[in-house]
């Protein structure tokens, strides 16, 4: 059960540093 949790939340970390880099790129461009 902890190893899930451990990669659901490594996901998510994953997912929020993607977001947060498109979102950089955006401001980069425009």
């Amino acid at each position: 059960m902890m190893v899930i949790l451990t990669h659901l939340h490594m996901a998510k970390a994953l997912l929020l540093s993607n977001q947060t880099h498109a979102i950089q790129q955006l401001e980069l461009e425009s």
